[in-house]
């Protein structure tokens, strides 16, 4: 005989599986409606509210507010199938909600997309408005939110800078500004902004990158082969030493790191 598992202590109890909810244009009809036709209406769920009159025309008897309803056939005609949506309080296309939103949220191309899915899944133009204003409490919840992060990570950015560079103020302060340096120089107005709104400014392991390759772009310092510390000129200039004839000859600029590095000269 089959034993079934004990419950750990402490365990919380299995959640109730989840009732099927009927598709929003079945709130258009009365409870009583919606009570006698249950089984009809979770049938139909995920279809169009289009496919259920199409297939179902028989159930329709004083279905909203005790008054009959006439529903549209391949007969009707089309003042009839607009009195019926009228009715119903649902669009005859996509293009009839209007679904009201603030562009900073929620811009023109995702509003055409939720036509879409709002008539395709029986939406009426009240339940539709209603779920964008709820899109966008959301997606300003989220930007709020995002906003706060941000403005903890611009206050916090230069101890954080500091502690990830052992406590060292002075290489911190040279970090920063090296990292702003390439930064104006290498992108674009645009990228620069996203940056800061990202928050990704702030963070020091980035600004220590930065720096690394604004290093990575400068003149650095090597031991020429008189064993004097120099400045090199810019990557692709000739190389300078007392061998160099001023017109790319000389030694190499490889020649160069490799003896700083085995003299042990700093970079």
């Amino acid at each position: 005989m089959a034993v079934e598992p004990v419950p750990s202590e402490g365990a919380a109890p299995a959640a109730p599986p989840s009732e099927p909810k009927m598709a929003p244009w079945s709130e258009q009809f009365p409870k009583e409606f919606r009570e006698a036709h249950k089984e009809l209406l979770l049938e139909y769920r995920d279809r169009t509210f289009n496919d259920f009159i199409g297939d179902t025309t028989g159930v329709f008897q004083k279905v909203k507010g005790g008054k009959g309803i006439i529903v549209p056939d391949e007969k009707s005609t089309p003042e009839e199938r607009t009195a019926f949506h009228q009715f119903m309080n649902l669009p005859e296309k996509a293009e009839e909600y209007e679904l009201k939103a603030d562009e900073k949220l929620l811009n023109k191309d995702f509003l055409d997309s939720q036509r879409k899915y709002y008539f395709e899944h029986g939406y009426t133009k009240k339940q539709a408005q209603d779920d964008i204003q709820r899109l966008q409490a959301t997606v300003k919840q989220g930007l709020d939110a995002r906003a706060a992060r941000v403005g903890e990570a611009e206050k916090n950015y230069k101890a954080n800078l500091v502690q990830a560079l052992k406590g060292d103020v002075r290489v911190a302060e040279e970090t920063e500004n090296l990292a702003k340096k390439f930064i104006r120089a290498t992108f674009s107005e645009q990228t620069r902004q996203d940056l800061v709104d990202s928050g990704k400014i702030y963070d020091a392991q980035y600004l220590i990158d930065m720096a690394n390759a604004q290093r990575r772009t400068e003149p650095r310092k090597r031991i020429d082969e008189s064993g004097v510390p120099q400045y090199e000129q810019a990557p692709g200039a000739a190389p300078r030493g007392k061998f160099g004839d001023g017109k790319g000859g000389g030694y190499s600029t490889g020649w160069n790191e490799a003896f700083a590095e085995n003299a042990g000269g700093k970079r």
